[in-house]
């Protein structure tokens, strides 16, 4: 399922064009996921497919949705 899953990711970023986007998916590639943490751009809701949708996926869209930009790096440890 993971290479099938895969697939349909690059026309999804293409068809954003660098902009903000959310998407909430029952397979989302946990490598992709990883990415996306560090990205105030793009928010990728992996969500269960038995459940679906929930009430804590539409909260987390409406407190923090996606916005242009990358987060700001850590700050270096001395």
């Amino acid at each position: 399922m993971q290479l099938i899953s895969g697939r349909k990711w690059p026309p999804i970023l293409r068809y954003a064009r660098g902009r903000p986007f959310a998407r909430v998916d029952d397979v989302i590639p946990g490598r992709l996921v990883r990415r996306a943490l560090l990205r105030r751009d793009r928010l990728l809701l992996p969500i269960d497919p038995v459940h679906g949708l929930e009430r804590r996926h539409v909260e987390r869209l409406l407190a923090r949705p996606p916005r242009a930009g990358l987060l700001s790096p850590p700050p270096a440890r001395r």
